[in-house]
């Protein structure tokens, strides 16, 4: 058994390296080097904003985005990965895989941390939480590998075994996925009080007296918290706002610290002084989902696909939509991310594409449904200008906005009506990103390219450094066949106030998180 906690820093590298590539990110200081003691002065109260009804207080049942970080107040994961993406120790020490096929991971428990209804943590607590997520029915399940067993091989140390090679067990056992936020032995003993108690071993301890549903969510320092040099502050009250306009004026008036931001709201905020960070994350654009053809058989011919790439003016999109936070995308990966492949862009050629409509033998268009959503697109309006441009060179579009939430979404999606969705993505590598459209709502005949798949076979059994080159090439290829189209990456953009620093948001890892096993990616007081 081997700790690779540099394998992703050693990718990034090399990311940066051949790829000329630039990583960008910001911060709202310079945080504070990790383990420097000045960061452990610390003190006072947090206050942050979340958008939305906080659904469940259950790791297992939570999903991603920013509910990790409600989660992550509580419940420290096994691995914690660093806004430069690095993964460090938490509630595990040392791990790493035991064979050559990454199919046998095995970590080692830290000593000394216990949970907050009074367990030690030890192999068999870390088994019982782990089992619990995978036979809980939670949405993340589908992102942890296909999963043999989780076993105890002593009292610090567990093992899973893969069914198959699998090699982003660190990722699944950070914050983000949740696989590894442990859940004690007392919370375990009835699952259903999860949703509304919380038993983990992490810097805060849940206050669910002062606490209301869906309103305010408050968190008291862990006495017995195994690091307390890392603990910033002595409370912290997440409060759910779902107006962006409330959000706002929330941050301006000092109500909170922190609050997600929205594109309508962010030349109020830069006038009224907030600090604005922004990150791409949702790569929208044209998913083909009736790849045979069977629907609407012009979509089987490669021409008429890179016709419809060639069709779009992805910079006048940008420029009407969101010009100070989006840009143009032609390549499933965003820029930054690991298999981003500089130079890989679709022009904007709308003579070249009616060429090869006319030369796939359909010189007079053809007509296509396509599925869009309001849940993630207001009014369709992005949805409208993505297709204005495929109209502009013959091809008729029925676009349907489904307004029934992304579950109705999803399920419509994969019903076989439509023939296209315009739905967004989003990944750090290529290889968790390739693993969602395999299948589901952009792929729902699951129908797959042969050379794709073999070069995403044989990068699952390689190490961090050498599946490099077999992302890049995934991406090259995922351009060719032009069953996924993008158009353009929208960014998340973060409000920060002026008490507040150590806030850091990088293509490698957007979603920030506020507090961490080690100090110096903490989010702290300001000055």
């Amino acid at each position: 058994m081997f700790h690779r906690h540099t394998g992703r820093r050693a990718l990034i590298t090399a990311v940066l390296v051949t790829g000329g590539l630039v990583v960008s990110g910001c911060a709202a200081d310079d945080a504070p080097a990790p383990d420097d003691p000045a960061a452990a002065a610390a003190g006072g109260d947090l206050n942050i904003q979340y958008f939305g009804d906080v659904v469940t207080l259950d790791p297992a049942l939570s999903g991603q985005g920013p509910s990790a970080n409600i989660i992550a107040f509580a419940y420290d994961p096994l691995i914690y990965m660093t806004p430069q993406g690095d993964y460090i120790p938490d509630l595990a020490v040392e791990w790493g895989y035991a064979d050559d096929e990454n199919t046998v991971f095995e970590f080692t428990l830290r000593d000394g941390v216990t949970f907050a209804g009074g367990a030690d943590l030890d192999a068999d607590a870390a088994v019982a939480s782990m089992e619990y997520f995978l036979s809980s029915g939670g949405g993340a399940v589908a992102e942890v590998g296909e999963i043999d067993t989780v076993e105890a091989i002593d009292d610090a140390t567990v093992r899973i075994t893969y069914a198959e090679p699998f090699p982003h067990a660190p990722w699944t056992l950070s914050q983000y996925i949740k696989f590894g936020s442990i859940i004690g032995p007392d919370g375990l003993e009835d699952p259903s009080t999860l949703s509304t108690e919380m038993d983990g071993a992490g810097q805060y301890i849940f206050n669910a007296d002062e606490s209301v549903s869906n309103a305010t969510y408050v968190f008291d320092r862990n006495p017995d918290y195994w690091n307390p040099e890392a603990q910033m502050y002595e409370r912290v009250t997440v409060q759910a706002i779902t107006d962006e306009n409330a959000a706002l004026s929330a941050i301006q008036t000092g109500q909170v610290d922190y609050t997600l931001g929205a594109p309508g709201t962010l030349d109020a905020a830069e006038a009224a002084g907030i600090e604005v960070l922004q990150v791409p994350f949702f790569n929208w654009g044209i998913h083909i989902a009736d790849r045979s053809g069977d629907l609407v058989p012009a979509l089987e011919d490669p021409q008429v696909r890179e016709a419809i790439a060639l069709s779009i003016d992805r910079q006048a999109i940008v420029d009407a939509i969101a010009p100070k936070t989006a840009q143009p995308s032609s390549q499933i990966m965003n820029e930054g991310a690991i298999g981003f492949v500089d130079g890989l862009e679709y022009p904007y050629d709308p003579d070249r594409a009616r060429e090869l409509l006319a030369d796939a033998g359909y010189a007079d268009g053809f007509s296509m449904p396509i599925l869009s959503t309001n849940a993630l697109d207001q009014n369709a309006i992005r949805a409208q200008a993505i297709v204005s441009y495929l109209e502009d060179i013959g091809i008729d579009v029925e676009l349907t906005a489904d307004s029934t939430g992304v579950s109705g979404f999803v399920e419509k999606a994969q019903s076989g009506e439509y023939a296209a969705t315009i739905f967004p993505m989003s990944g750090t590598t290529m290889g968790l990103l390739y693993q969602t459209l395999r299948s589901g709502p952009r792929n729902p005949s699951a129908t797959l390219d042969d050379e794709m798949e073999s070069l995403f076979d044989e990068s699952v059994t390689l190490d961090d450094e050498a599946r490099l080159s077999l992302y890049e090439q995934m991406s090259e290829r995922a351009y060719e066949t032009a069953w996924h189209i993008p158009v353009f990456t929208a960014n998340d953009l973060h409000y920060v106030g002026s008490d507040l620093a150590g806030v850091e948001v990088t293509n490698l890892n957007p979603i920030p998180i506020t507090v961490a096993p080690d100090p110096g990616f903490a989010w702290h007081p300001a000055g």
